[in-house]
């Protein structure tokens, strides 16, 4: 089934084919394909109601039943596979061949807000890439007491100390809002490093830059005054969001300051002073930033 998917997937990766499309294109490829589809031309038969303005459905309808609904759904997963590591830099060298693996090999999970994708002990064999949405990596005191190690956005990863040594997870790792994952397993990708020396030097230059990019927070951290600190976590969002000036905070303050190792109330005091600065307008999540220059001297 999944060879087959491939095929009619690489028949779709020029464009947003419609369902008739597909058949008529699947037929090429498959005997009996329309009798396993049951769609008819018009789009009408069996089809519920994702229409197209044309009164044709699209592919990736929710409402197909049966096996309609398990060939489109791996098609549609396929395609989710391909947009997720798309915009990850550990997977942007590679060739197109390497790319149709990879895209076989990954699963998409979906996670709601205040999931835990695992938590610190687990054991797993499976290395995590983050398609869509934003997890915080965090460490509980005896106490009970929170400490955030950092924030992981879209084209992030996690578990790669589970995935190459086989120890358990050193945090927990918590969905801050609705989020989509894409995962691999450790026996398929200690097969694609094997065979892909592109994806092993990736990955090897991908671990290297979150060491460098983690002691350089830690140590500038430790140097910084509280505005530095907030200016620079700002900064990052900042880049997050495309550099657009204006930004919705994408965390809660909260879990902001718990990452800073400030108050949430010294965290509004210094925000309201940055507004009187002129450096920034806040209005609740909402930050515009108004002199990006100075905010970026202010850590340099």
């Amino acid at each position: 089934m999944r060879c087959l998917v491939n095929r009619i997937y690489t028949l779709m990766k020029s464009k947003w084919y419609r369902e008739h499309d597909v058949i008529h294109q699947f037929k090429h490829v498959t005997k009996g394909a329309a009798a396993v589809l049951r769609i008819t031309k018009d789009g009408q038969n069996h089809g519920g109601n994702g229409m197209s303005h044309s009164g044709e459905k699209h592919v990736c309808n929710p409402s197909l039943t049966d096996t309609n609904e398990v060939i489109l759904k791996m098609i549609c997963s396929h395609m989710s596979n391909e947009a997720c590591f798309a915009k990850v830099p550990l997977f942007e060298h590679l060739a197109s061949s390497e790319a149709d693996l990879l895209t076989s090999l990954l699963q998409t999970r979906h996670y709601h807000k205040g999931d835990y994708v695992v938590q610190e002990g687990e054991r797993s064999d499976t290395l995590y890439v983050i398609h869509q949405g934003i997890v915080k990596l965090c460490k509980y005191t005896e106490a009970g007491k929170e400490h955030i190690i950092r924030f992981l956005f879209a084209g992030d990863f996690f578990g790669q100390d589970a995935l190459l040594h086989q120890i358990p997870h050193p945090s927990h790792v918590e969905v801050l809002e609705n989020s989509a994952i894409c995962t691999i397993r450790k026996q398929e990708f200690d097969q694609l490093l094997a065979h892909e020396p592109k994806l092993a030097y990736s990955f090897l230059l991908a671990l290297s830059n979150r060491l460098r990019e983690t002691d350089e927070w830690n140590s500038s951290l430790s140097a910084m005054t509280t505005e530095q600190k907030i200016a620079k976590l700002l900064l990052e969002f900042h880049m997050r969001n495309h550099a657009k000036p204006e930004m919705r905070l994408p965390v809660f303050k909260k879990d902001m300051a718990l990452l800073l190792g400030i108050t949430p109330e010294t965290l509004s005091r210094k925000l309201s002073s940055m507004q009187r600065q002129c450096l920034l307008q806040v209005n609740g999540s909402d930050i515009r930033i108004l002199q990006l220059e100075r905010l970026q001297g202010m850590i340099s």
